[in-house]
C-alpha cells in the first residue's frame, strides 16, 4: 500500500485540477470569455481567424504512431513486457477516456463557443505517449527523453492553440487527463518505482526510484 500512496496522491491531485479548471474555465461565464479571448488571441497572433487544419493536422496521426512504433521497438529491444503492457495502458486509456470526456462533459450555452472540446484529445494523446516513452528508455537516456518530450508537447499544445482547434483549458484538461492515467496505470503495475539491476550493481542512481535517507 506505501508505494501506492505516491501514484494514488497524483490521481487525486489532478483530477481535482481538472475538476477546478473545469469548473473556472469552462462552466463559468466569466472562464468561457477568458479561455475564447486566449484563443483568438493567439490565433490572430498567427494569422488565424478561423480553425485551421495547418502542418500540425497533416503530422499528428503519423507521429503519434511513428512514436508508438518507437516505444513498441524499445520494449523489444529491453525484452520487457511490462514496460509495453504499461505504455499500452497508459496510451490507450488516456485515449478512451479523453474521448467520453469530450463527448460527454456539458460545455453551458452563454453565447461564447458552442460544442464542449475539454479535454483535447490531441494534447492527451501526445502527452500520453510522452509519458510512455520517458517510461520505457533507460534510465541514462531520460535527461534527453525528458527535455526532447517537454518541447514536443509544448509544440502540440501551442499548435492546437493557435490554429483554433482547442481553447488553452482544453490543453491543460488533456495533460492532466493523461497524468491521471499514468498514475493510475502505476498503481496497477509499477515501472517507475521498480529498481534496475544493471543500474544499481553500477551504482548509477535509478531516477525513477525514490530517494530514501
Amino acid at each position: 500500500m506505501k508505494n501506492r500512496a505516491v501514484p494514488f496522491m497524483v490521481v487525486v491531485s489532478a483530477l481535482a485540477a481538472m475538476v477546478v479548471v473545469y469548473r473556472l474555465l469552462v462552466v463559468s461565464y466569466a472562464g468561457q470569455v477568458a479561455d475564447q479571448d486566449a484563443m483568438l488571441t493567439l490565433g490572430a497572433m498567427m494569422g488565424n481567424d478561423v480553425p485551421t487544419y495547418g502542418l500540425l493536422g497533416r503530422i499528428q496521426i503519423p507521429v503519434l504512431f511513428a512514436v508508438a512504433a518507437t516505444i513498441a521497438a524499445v520494449c523489444i529491444a529491453r525484452r520487457s513486457t511490462r514496460l509495453f503492457a504499461y505504455a499500452c495502458l497508459v496510451v490507450l486509456s488516456t485515449t478512451i477516456v479523453s474521448i467520453v470526456l469530450q463527448a460527454g462533459l456539458l460545455r453551458p450555452a452563454l453565447g461564447i463557443g458552442q460544442l464542449n472540446s475539454f479535454p483535447s484529445k490531441t494534447v492527451a494523446a501526445f502527452a500520453a505517449v510522452g509519458i510512455a516513452v520517458c517510461a520505457v528508455v533507460p534510465r541514462r537516456m531520460l535527461p534527453v527523453a525528458g527535455p526532447a518530450v517537454l518541447a514536443g508537447l509544448a509544440a502540440v499544445s501551442f499548435g492546437v492553440v493557435s490554429l483554433l482547434w482547442h481553447r488553452p483549458s482544453d490543453v491543460i484538461g488533456g495533460i492532466l487527463l493523461a497524468v491521471v492515467c499514468a498514475a493510475v496505470a502505476e498503481c496497477a503495475l509499477p515501472v517507475w518505482r521498480r529498481p534496475d539491476p544493471r543500474l544499481r550493481a553500477a551504482r548509477v542512481p535509478d531516477l525513477r526510484q525514490p530517494v530514501h535517507s
